[in-house]
């Protein structure tokens, strides 16, 4: 069968044209995981910093606290 060079260019370009955008989409998509990739590492080190003062707090009260003479 025989088609119109014409509908054959057309048809090539609407291919060309569905895969750039579908490339597009993965890219985007690519490119959203990984700034939410980013997002929770920093937001993991951020709740590792809170933790690490909270416990160094805990420590210096205990270590500054005025002893009882109860201790041997």
């Amino acid at each position: 069968m025989q088609l119109n060079p014409h509908i054959v260019g057309q048809v090539a370009r609407e291919r060309q044209r569905d895969m750039l955008a579908e490339a597009q989409r993965q890219r985007e998509a690519r490119q959203f995981m990984a700034q939410a990739r980013e997002s929770r590492r920093a937001e993991r080190g951020q709740r590792r910093m809170r933790h690490a003062r909270r416990r160094m707090r805990h420590a210096l009260r205990q270590a500054l606290r005025p002893s009882s003479g109860l201790e041997r």
